[in-house]
């Protein structure tokens, strides 16, 4: 096989995340540990987050997933001076749905956040995909959009691109 060639099916799965089982990092002071449960199925199962602040305080907590871990970071997304960590995790299904856990540190606990969902205008020509990032303290989620006529397979037509207003709890336009 030729190298153009080569590359050229390398290079698309470069782009995609990579699913991982445990995930260890500090940030600002802290470590962060991200894992999935003990002996569980790849595909669906619960992750623990635990962060251990140089203080001595120490926290975890338990989330349920559907499928794998695909992205875990940590920062300060809505701007009140204590962090997030957040856990990408994306379903075993055909879809690649993707779901967001956003887990606040307070100092000495972890507590849950409820993130909105997608609104109507949201999910016109939505069908899964989903990839999440983290950047400047936004945290961001696109997709593919699709149209599909009558019973013709669905045609991708572009992307979508939201970023997670907490203080207003929506998605909104990035």
């Amino acid at each position: 096989m030729q190298p153009a060639p080569l590359l050229a099916l390398i290079l698309p799965v470069l782009s995609y995340a990579a699913d991982f089982d445990s995930k260890t990092w500090m940030y600002k002071g802290c470590k962060v540990h991200v894992t999935v449960g003990k002996k569980e199925a790849a595909s669906i199962g619960t992750f623990l987050v635990t962060v251990a602040a140089p203080t001595g305080n120490r926290a975890t907590l338990r989330a349920d997933r559907d499928g794998t871990l695909s992205g875990a970071w940590a920062d300060d997304i809505d701007g009140d001076g204590k962090f997030e960590v957040m856990v990408w995790c994306q379903s075993a299904g055909t879809g690649s749905y993707g779901k967001i856990g956003v887990f606040t540190w307070t100092g000495s606990t972890l507590k849950n956040r409820v993130i909105p969902e997608l609104n109507a205008g949201h999910m016109a020509g939505y069908m899964g995909h989903d990839q999440f990032s983290v950047t400047r303290s936004q945290l961001y989620r696109s997709f593919p959009i699709f149209k599909q006529k009558d019973n013709d397979p669905a045609v991708r037509i572009g992307m979508r691109t939201l970023r997670l207003n907490l203080k207003r709890f929506r998605w909104e336009s990035a």
